[in-house]
C-alpha cells in the first residue's frame, strides 16, 4: 500500500509553532508587507475557522479569486487548513471564463478581495473577504488544525487546463501526491530552509502552487512579485533587492530576464534558476548558460495531470551538457522523473520515439465530471502495484543513452504560448460562438521565434479583427489571443471530414495581409489615379504590406502609428512637394480621399505632380587646406554649451549605443568604416566654441579622427567577463567630454571572446540623438561590409549638412514663419502654471545630481487591445490615448486641473534631414486641462488636439518657447518635471561578412526629468517604462506610480465614457510623507482627490462602519466608483443636481462620495422628513 508524507499545510503549521517569527512571505509592492510564519498561520487559521463554520470540509470546493498579494496565500492556505479544495480564479482573467468555471464546478463558497469582487459576475453563496480585519485572537486560537483530518486521497485543489474539444477541463490533485511532489522538488532543486523563492506566476497555472507550498513546507520563504505582466527589469531589481535564491521562468520570460542579467549583472544571491512550460532551443540555452555560469540551471517539464513538474534536467555550474546534434531535436532534454514516479515510452518506433507515459505515486485523480476522458488519459499501469495508473501525456519523446528524455513535440494540436498550455480547438470554439463566425480553426506557427496563433475564420456576417479579438479577450486569457486573423470563404476539409491543415496553411501563406485589412474589398477598389498609386506605394513601403492597398483602405487601420504618419508626411512632401498637416493624416482618410486632398493641394501650388524636385540646400565647404571652419551653432547646441559652463551635467547628456558582433571580426575594416561615417557627417567632426563676440559656434574640423580603443576580457572567467563588460559600458557612458577640444564621440571595442565583440559608441548629445544612432549603425554596417569585401562604400550623397540646418533654423525664426509659430505658443501657454506638484518622497537639493533609475510594466494583452480599439474609435493613436491617461493620472495625484508635460519630437519632417547625423530632437510642451467631470473619451480628443497643434508648431526650439512664455519657475528650478514619449524599436540586426551584429541602446540612468514615462507598442504588446530621479523619488514610489497609471489606463480604455474622477487612481505613494515627517500639501485639492490619496495610502484600513457593515478605504473607493459610473451612464454632467436621500449609514457615505466623483452637485435630503417636503426639495433643485 502506498504511503504518503504529511500534508503540506500541517508541516507549515508545525514550522510556525517552532519559529513563529521566521519570515514566510515578503510582498514589497504591498506597502512592504512581511508575514512571519506565525502571522501567516494565524491569519489562515482564522479564515479556516470561518470556512469550517460555513460547511467547508473534505471535497468541498472553494473558489479563491484574490489578486496576487499576501492575502492570496492566506486564502489558499486557509482552504487547505479547513480540509477543502481550492479552485484558483485569477481576477485578471476574463469575467466570462471565471463565471463559466464557477458554474462548471458549482462553487458555493468563495474567498475574494476587491479585485475578485470586481472580476466575478457570479456571486458566491458564501463569500469571504480575505482583506477584512482580524476579529479577535480568541477566535484564532479556537481553530485546531489537528482536529481537521485530511486523507492523502482527499482533493487539495482543482485547476483548469485548455480542452481539445473547446471546453476547459478541471484537473483534480490530491493531498498525498501533492505533498510527495513538493518533497521531491525541494530535494531536487534543492530548496533549503532560509531560502527565498520568487513567486510571480498566475494562480491559474499549477506551477504557481509548487512555488509557495514547497518552500513554506521546508522552512524557506517566498518573495511575491506584483500582479502586473512580467517585466524583466523589475524582476531583476526585485531579485537583487530581496536576495532571491531560487527563481523559475517560462522560456519566453527567461530570455528577457537573461538579457537584463547580461547587461546589469546576475542577482548576487541567485543559486538556482529553473525554467519550463515550453521548449527552450539549445541556442537560447547557450546564452542563458553564458549569462549564469555560477547558477544551477534546471529545465522542467510536466503536464498538470502528472502534478506540476514531474521531470527535471539539471545543469551544474561549469558543466558542459551533452545536447542532441541533429536539428530535428534542437530543444533541451526534459530530464528524468523525480520522486516516486516512473517515466516510459509507449509505442516506440525504430528511432525510439513514442508517447511519454508518467506514473507512480504523483498522478492526478483525473478530470472533474469527465469520467470517460479520465479513463482515456489515465490508464492502468501494468508494471505497477494494484491500482497504479499512468498518465498518457500526448507528448512525443525518446530515451537518451544517459537516462534522460528528449521532448520531440505533440501527438495532437496542443501548444505552449509563453509557458501556458493552449488548445487551439478551444480558441476555435470560442470564435465559433461569435454570431458573425460560421466556422473557425486555429493553427500555430512555430517556425521562427515564439509560438504565434493564426485564426482562420469563415464569416456569415461582417466582423473586423477588433471585434473578433474583443470576443476572445472577453472569454479567454491573454495567451489564447490569436496573433493574426485570416479570412476564408469556407475552411478546407478532407473527404473524411477532417480539417485539411495543409490546404489551410497554403491559404494562410497566400493571405499575408495587414491584420486590420478590410475583408470586403471589391474588384474595382485598386488604386486608379497616379496619385492614388503613388500613395499606395508609399503605404506599402512604410507598413511592409505584401499586397497593394485598396482605395478604401485606411492608413491607421492597416497598422500605422504616429511615427509612420510622420514618415508618410515627409514622403509625400518629398514626392510631390505638398506639405500636409499631420492632423490630416491622423483623421485617417481612405486612400482615395487622401489622394484627392494631395491633388487639390498640388493644384493650389500650380506645380505639376511629376516635375517637382526636392529643394536641396548646398553645404558650405571648408576652405581647401584649412583645418576647420566655424558656423553658427543650433539653439539646442547653445543650450548644451551653457549647461556645460554652469554645472557638471555632462553624463546626463550622453547618447550611448552598443554594437554586438558575433562571428569573425575584421578590426581594420571596422576602423575604416567608422572613419568613413565620420568623414561623411560634419556633425561628428564638430566641437563647440564661443567666438570673440560670445556667440557659440560649431567648429567643423576637416579631420577629427576617433580611434577605436580595445579592451580584451578573454582572460577573465565568463561571469567576471560579463560583469566587467557591463561596468566598462557604464563608465564609458558616463566619462565627460570637453566640448571645445573634442572629439565628442568615442569608440571602444570590448573583446569578449574570439568570435564575440561589443563596440561601445558614446557621443555627446550636442552632436547626435536617438534617430542619429539608428542612421549611424545603418551606415556603419554598409561601410564595414564594403571594406571587409575589399571594395569602397557607395552610400548615397548627403544633400545637406547639420550646419545648413542650423542656418535654416535661425533664418526661420527671424522670419514670419518663426513669429507665427511663436505666437501660437504664446497663446497656447498663456498663464501657464508652474511645475507640477508631484507627491515626491523628498524635495531635491539646490543642485540636482540627475541620477536616475527605471521601472517597467507590460500591459495585459486585453488592455492593449482595448487601448488600440479606443484609439481607432477616437481617430487617434495609442500615443494620444496613453497621453490622455497620463494627464488624468497626474491631475488625480497632484490635485491640479491644468497639466503640462514635455513631449520630445524627432523634428525631421524635411526629407533632407532624415539621413543626417546630428541633434534635431526638440521638446514641445503639451497642455491639457483636466476637469473631474470630463469623460475620458473627451479628454482623448483634447489630448489629440493639443498634440497635433504642438507638432504643427514644432520648429520653434523649446528654449525660445520658454523665453517667450516665461512660466512661473523659481530660479534654478525646472519647469516641466514630467516627460512622455513613444519609443520605437532601438534594436537593429545586421548581417556582416562572416558575422551578425545587433545594435542596442547603451546604459542610460540619467534622469533629465523627475518622472519620464516612455512606452513601446509593437507585436509583443504595449510596455510602459518609467525613468525617475532618485534625488526625489524612491524605487517603491516609482513602482507604485507606474502600477497606478497602468490600472487607470486599463479602466479608461475599458470604460472611456467614465469621468476622470471616476477612474481608479490608487498610487500608494501619491500621499506619502517626506522622510523628515512634513506633510506634502497639494493646493486646491478637492475632497475626491483627498479621499483618493487616503485610499491609495491605506487601502486595507477600515474607512467607515455602521451597525451592519464595515468598509475599508479600498472597498469604499470601489463602491463609490460604481455609483459614479452609473451616474455618468445616465447622463449626469458637471454640477447636475443629484439627490442623496439615504438614512445615516455606510451606504450614505458611498452614495455621497459616488455623486461627488461624478462631478454632481449633491443635494442631501433626510429620508425622515415628510414625503411632500422631500418631493418639493427635489423639484426645486431640478434633480432628475
Amino acid at each position: 500500500m502506498t504511503s504518503f508524507p504529511t500534508a503540506l499545510h500541517h508541516r507549515i503549521r508545525e514550522l510556525a509553532r517552532l519559529a513563529p517569527d521566521a519570515p514566510a512571505i515578503a510582498v514589497p509592492f504591498q506597502n512592504d508587507l512581511r508575514l512571519s510564519r506565525g502571522a501567516l498561520d494565524a491569519r489562515a487559521s482564522q479564515l479556516a475557522r470561518q470556512l469550517r463554520a460555513a460547511g467547508v470540509g473534505a471535497e468541498v470546493r472553494v473558489g479563491v479569486c484574490v489578486e496576487r498579494s499576501g492575502e492570496l496565500f492566506v486564502a489558499l492556505l486557509a482552504v487547505l487548513k479547513a480540509g477543502g479544495v481550492f479552485v484558483p480564479l485569477d481576477p485578471r482573467h476574463p469575467a466570462a471564463r471565471l463565471d463559466w468555471i464557477v458554474q462548471d464546478v458549482q462553487l458555493r463558497h468563495g474567498i475574494v478581495d476587491a479585485a475578485g469582487r470586481a472580476a466575478l459576475g457570479t456571486p458566491f453563496e458564501h463569500a469571504f473577504d480575505v482583506t477584512a480585519e482580524a476579529s479577535g485572537v480568541a477566535q484564532v486560537h479556537a481553530f485546531d488544525d489537528d482536529a481537521v483530518a485530511v486523507h492523502p486521497r482527499s482533493a487539495a485543489y482543482m485547476i483548469y487546463t485548455s480542452g481539445s474539444t473547446g471546453t476547459p477541463k478541471a484537473v483534480v490533485v490530491e493531498h498525498g501526491p501533492l505533498a510527495a511532489h513538493c518533497d521531491a522538488l525541494a530535494a531536487a532543486l534543492p530548496i533549503e530552509a532560509g531560502d527565498r523563492l520568487l513567486h510571480f506566476a498566475s494562480v491559474n497555472f499549477d506551477a504557481a502552487h509548487e512555488c509557495w507550498l514547497a518552500p513554506l513546507a521546508v522552512g524557506a520563504g517566498i518573495v511575491v512579485a506584483p500582479p502586473q505582466p512580467f517585466a524583466p527589469d523589475a524582476a531583476h531589481a526585485l531579485m537583487v533587492r530581496e536576495a532571491v535564491n531560487v527563481a523559475a521562468f517560462p522560456p519566453a520570460y527567461l530570455r528577457e530576464f537573461a538579457a537584463v542579467a547580461a547587461r546589469d549583472g546576475v542577482p548576487p544571491a541567485l543559486r538556482v534558476l529553473a525554467f519550463g512550460g515550453e521548449a527552450l532551443p539549445q541556442q537560447a540555452f547557450e546564452f542563458v548558460r553564458r549569462t549564469f555560469p555560477a547558477v544551477r540551471l534546471i529545465n522542467g517539464y510536466g503536464p498538470t495531470e502528472a502534478v506540476i513538474s514531474p521531470m527535471l534536467w539539471p545543469v551544474e555550474p561549469g558543466e558542459t551538457p551533452v545536447l542532441a546534434a541533429d536539428d530535428a531535436y534542437a530543444s533541451l532534454p526534459i530530464g528524468r522523473a523525480i520522486g516516486p514516479r516512473v517515466a516510459r515510452i509507449d509505442g516506440a518506433d525504430g528511432d525510439g520515439v513514442g508517447e511519454l507515459l508518467l506514473g507512480g505515486v504523483c498522478v492526478a485523480r483525473g478530470y472533474h465530471g469527465r469520467p470517460a476522458l479520465t479513463a482515456e488519459r489515465f490508464i492502468p499501469d501494468a508494471d505497477g502495484e494494484p491500482g497504479a495508473r499512468v498518465y498518457r501525456t500526448g507528448d512525443l519523446a525518446r530515451l537518451r543513452d544517459d537516462g534522460a528524455f528528449d521532448y520531440l513535440g505533440r501527438l495532437d494540436d496542443q501548444v505552449q504560448v509563453r509557458g501556458v498550455r493552449v488548445e487551439p480547438a478551444e480558441i476555435a470554439a470560442c470564435l465559433r460562438s461569435h454570431p458573425a463566425v460560421a466556422d473557425a480553426a486555429v493553427l500555430a506557427e512555430t517556425a521562427s521565434g515564439p509560438t504565434r496563433l493564426i485564426a482562420c475564420v469563415a464569416l456569415r456576417a461582417a466582423a473586423d479583427d477588433a471585434a473578433l479579438k474583443a470576443h476572445v479577450a472577453a472569454q479567454l486569457p491573454a495567451a489564447w489571443q490569436p496573433h493574426r486573423f485570416v479570412r476564408c470563404d469556407a475552411l478546407p476539409y478532407t473527404l473524411n471530414g477532417k480539417l485539411d491543415r495543409a490546404a489551410l496553411r497554403e491559404r494562410i501563406a497566400a493571405q499575408r495581409v495587414a491584420a486590420a485589412r478590410d475583408t470586403t474589398q471589391a474588384a474595382g477598389d485598386a488604386p486608379r489615379t497616379p496619385t492614388e498609386q503613388q500613395i499606395a506605394g508609399l503605404w506599402q513601403t512604410l507598413l511592409g504590406l505584401d499586397v497593394t492597398p485598396s482605395r478604401a483602405d485606411r492608413f491607421f487601420a492597416l497598422g500605422a502609428d504616429s511615427l509612420a504618419a510622420m514618415q508618410l508626411q515627409a514622403a509625400i512632401r518629398a514626392a510631390v512637394r505638398v506639405n500636409l498637416r499631420l492632423d490630416t493624416l491622423f483623421a485617417d482618410p481612405a486612400l482615395a480621399e487622401l489622394a484627392e486632398t494631395v491633388d487639390r493641394a498640388e493644384r493650389e501650388t500650380g506645380e505639376p505632380l511629376a516635375t517637382i524636385a526636392a529643394r536641396r540646400t548646398p553645404a558650405d565647404a571648408a576652405v581647401s587646406g584649412a583645418p576647420y571652419v566655424d558656423r553658427a551653432a543650433s539653439l539646442a547646441q547653445q543650450r548644451f554649451w551653457v549647461l556645460a559652463q554652469t554645472r557638471d551635467a555632462s553624463a546626463a547628456y550622453h547618447i550611448a549605443a552598443h554594437w554586438t558582433i558575433d562571428g569573425a571580426l575584421d578590426r581594420d575594416a571596422l576602423q575604416r568604416a567608422l572613419d568613413h561615417v565620420i568623414g561623411r557627417h560634419e556633425a561628428w567632426r564638430t566641437t563647440l566654441v564661443d567666438n570673440d563676440d560670445g556667440v557659440v559656434m560649431q567648429r567643423i574640423h576637416a579631420h577629427l579622427p576617433v580611434s577605436i580603443a580595445a579592451v580584451d576580457l578573454r582572460d577573465q572567467p565568463p561571469a567576471a567577463r560579463d560583469a566587467q563588460a557591463a561596468r566598462l559600458a557604464e563608465r564609458d557612458a558616463a566619462a565627460p567630454f570637453d566640448l571645445a577640444r573634442g572629439p565628442l564621440l568615442r569608440a571602444t571595442l570590448v573583446v569578449l571572446a574570439d568570435d564575440r565583440h561589443r563596440l561601445l559608441l558614446t557621443a555627446h548629445h550636442a552632436i547626435t540623438d536617438g534617430w542619429s544612432s539608428r542612421c549611424a549603425f545603418d551606415e556603419l554596417s554598409a561601410a564595414y561590409r564594403a571594406y571587409a569585401e575589399g571594395r569602397e562604400p557607395s552610400l548615397p550623397d548627403l544633400p545637406i549638412q547639420y550646419a545648413d540646418y542650423a542656418d535654416w533654423q535661425r533664418d526661420m525664426l527671424a522670419g514670419g514663419e518663426g513669429e507665427r509659430q511663436l505666437d501660437y505658443w504664446r497663446g497656447a501657454l498663456r498663464d501657464v502654471p508652474g511645475p507640477l506638484a508631484l507627491p515626491v518622497d523628498r524635495q531635491p537639493g539646490a543642485v540636482r545630481t540627475l541620477h536616475g533609475a527605471r521601472v517597467s510594466v507590460r500591459l495585459p494583452d486585453a488592455v492593449a487591445a482595448d487601448v488600440r480599439q479606443l484609439a481607432r474609435d477616437a481617430q487617434a493613436t495609442v500615443f494620444t490615448v496613453l497621453l490622455a491617461a497620463l494627464d488624468a493620472w497626474l491631475s488625480r495625484v497632484t490635485g491640479e486641473t491644468d497639466v503640462v508635460v514635455a513631449v520630445p519630437v524627432a523634428h525631421r519632417q524635411r526629407p533632407e534631414t532624415r539621413a543626417l547625423l546630428g541633434l534635431f530632437l526638440n521638446t514641445v510642451a503639451l497642455r491639457v486641462r483636466v476637469a473631474p467631470t470630463l469623460p475620458f473619451r473627451a479628454l482623448v480628443d483634447a489630448a489629440r488636439t493639443a498634440a497635433l497643434d504642438a507638432v504643427a508648431h514644432q520648429d520653434v526650439p523649446f528654449e525660445r518657447v520658454v523665453d517667450a512664455v516665461k512660466p512661473p519657475v523659481k530660479r534654478g528650478d525646472e519647469w516641466l518635471r514630467v516627460k512622455f514619449a513613444q519609443q520605437f524599436d532601438a534594436r537593429h540586426d545586421s548581417v556582416l561578412p562572416g558575422a551578425t551584429a545587433v545594435a542596442t541602446p547603451g546604459p542610460d540612468l540619467a534622469a533629465r526629468f523627475d518622472f519620464a514615462l516612455d512606452f513601446t507598442d509593437d507585436a509583443n504588446g504595449i510596455e510602459l517604462v518609467a525613468a525617475y530621479a532618485t534625488d526625489c523619488i524612491d524605487a517603491d514610489t516609482a513602482r507604485a506610480w507606474l502600477d497606478s497609471y497602468a490600472a487607470l489606463v486599463a479602466s479608461a480604455a475599458r470604460e472611456p465614457h467614465a469621468t476622470t474622477a471616476a477612474l481608479p487612481c490608487d498610487a500608494s505613494a501619491a500621499s506619502r510623507q517626506p522622510r523628515d515627517g512634513r506633510a506634502l500639501c497639494v493646493e486646491h485639492a478637492d475632497i475626491v482627490a483627498a479621499f483618493a490619496r487616503q485610499a491609495a495610502a491605506y487601502p486595507h484600513r477600515v474607512a467607515l462602519s455602521d451597525a451592519s457593515a464595515s468598509l475599508t478605504f479600498a472597498g469604499l473607493d470601489d463602491a463609490s466608483n460604481r455609483i459614479a459610473r452609473a451616474l455618468a451612464q445616465r447622463g449626469v454632467a458637471a454640477e447636475a443636481a443629484v439627490v442623496v436621500c439615504i438614512e445615516r449609514s455606510a451606504r450614505f457615505v458611498v452614495g455621497l462620495l459616488g455623486a461627488l466623483k461624478a462631478g454632481a452637485l449633491a443635494v442631501l435630503l433626510d429620508p425622515a422628513q415628510p414625503a411632500a417636503r422631500l418631493a418639493a426639495a427635489a423639484a426645486d433643485c431640478g434633480a432628475r
